[in-house]
């Protein structure tokens, strides 16, 4: 099936439901503008229990998810883009978290990634894994629906960092309060160096980022949205 045929599926799918439960805000406003009746709620799993917030990271940057398509391209921009122009301090101290890809070679950056970062590969117990106030880098310059990944960070009282445009499908992120999500890649760079110096920020961030977790993300709370989604097909 081609993408277009892909498309077409997707929207005549749903314009014969009464609604489409989607975990992308900026997915649910394309199916509004159809004409479909569609609601946001994000991807959330059973509520973890709070990190350990007295082991404060050093500033720790990670890429953290599977060998997808969309990470596959967040890795060949940072490649190609973000990591010539940054200095040495800042590219110290980076790791790789998530499964490889599937085929020797299929994705272009994953060889120069194992020369730069600690590869971790598949970690079970992350729980244990992450500190809080590591940071979860999303170099990413559109529209990324990267949903079940950014609680999921929140979750360990990690923080989002990434181009304001691969949030936009989440309102929770809130950047310079639970996050940092600069326009441009002079910005990025500019908030990869702020977190790394300043303690203090990190320690706001994280606080506020598994704050927002418990508040937006948790199992607890999304229970009382999927509630109102069904009184309004009453």
């Amino acid at each position: 099936m081609t993408s277009a045929g892909l498309e077409r599926f997707e929207y005549d799918l749903s314009r014969r439901a009464r609604m489409t439960v989607v975990a992308s805000e900026t997915d649910a406003n394309l199916f509004k503008q159809r004409g479909i009746p569609a609601y946001y709620i994000p991807v959330v799993g059973p509520t973890l229990p709070p990190p350990d917030r007295q082991q404060l990271s050093p500033g720790r940057f990670f890429l953290f998810g599977k060998a997808n398509t969309a990470m596959r391209a967040m890795r060949q921009h940072l490649r190609t883009v973000v990591w010539p122009v940054l200095d040495r301090e800042l590219q110290r101290d980076w790791h790789q978290v998530g499964d490889p890809p599937d085929k020797p070679g299929g994705d272009p950056s994953w060889g120069w990634m194992a020369e730069r970062f600690k590869m971790h590969g598949f970690v079970d117990n992350l729980s244990a894994f992450f500190q809080f106030g590591d940071a979860s880098i999303m170099p990413y310059p559109i529209d990324a629906s990267g949903h079940a990944k950014y609680s999921a960070v929140m979750s360990y009282g990690m923080v989002n960092i990434g181009y304001a445009a691969a949030f936009r499908s989440q309102p929770e992120l809130v950047h310079g309060e639970n996050c940092l999500a600069p326009e441009t890649t002079e910005g990025l760079i500019e908030a990869l160096r702020d977190y790394r110096a300043d303690a203090a920020l990190r320690r706001r961030l994280a606080d506020a980022s598994r704050d927002t977790y418990e508040r937006l993300f948790s199992f607890e709370t999304q229970v009382g949205n999927f509630g109102k989604m069904l009184e309004q097909l009453r």
